[in-house]
């Protein structure tokens, strides 16, 4: 692939041919419209923690959507927590105990997940955000993907993650989805 890396701050990617670099804020539709434009496939890996608002995929969401709509760019792939709630869910009693447990752990976080979750599905876009559940440094490709939700102390490596997310942009098998990926 040739990507667009839309960065905010300090560039932490080594040069690389098919790497572009597209600086600006999720806050300038203007900075976001650009980095979009002419893709074929967006994919957002952003994330609230270590933020003060704790709304980034909400605005990010809010920016990208548009951008994607004026471009007339369909697919999208994003990434929020295992623990964001989607309406297609069907939870059982130990899943909505295990919801409030994070509610009340992290209330600003889940909200901002489930904030974008409504946000896709009301977009006409295909779009397929991957529920993760903490991601660790382990280095493995290899993931599955269904609807039932992690354990509270599951991990899943960030590489898998990775290609999970590559993988969906040619996958039609989850097209406005929100599964959870495991470990494999």
């Amino acid at each position: 692939y040739t990507v667009v890396a839309f960065i905010h701050k300090t560039n932490p990617f080594e040069s690389h041919d098919r790497l572009k670099i597209s600086q600006g804020s999720l806050h300038d539709q203007t900075s976001v419209n650009k980095a979009v434009k002419g893709s074929e496939a967006v994919i957002s890996a952003l994330g609230s923690w270590g933020t003060k608002d704790k709304n980034t995929l909400t605005r990010g969401m809010h920016a990208i959507i548009p951008a994607m709509e004026n471009s007339n760019i369909k697919r999208l792939i994003t990434l929020t927590g295992s623990g964001a709630a989607w309406s297609q869910d069907n939870a059982n009693l130990f899943d909505k105990a295990s919801h409030k447990l994070l509610g009340l752990a992290a209330p600003k976080i889940l909200k901002d997940g489930e904030e974008h979750l409504r946000l896709l599905e009301s977009s006409k876009l295909n779009w397929t955000c991957i529920r993760s559940p903490v991601m660790s440094k382990k280095t493995a490709n290899t993931y599955k993907l269904d609807y039932t939700p992690p354990s509270l102390v599951s991990r899943v490596p960030r590489s898998a993650v990775t290609k999970c997310m590559l993988d969906q942009i040619k996958n039609s098998s989850y097209l406005r989805k929100a599964p959870h990926i495991h470990k494999a």
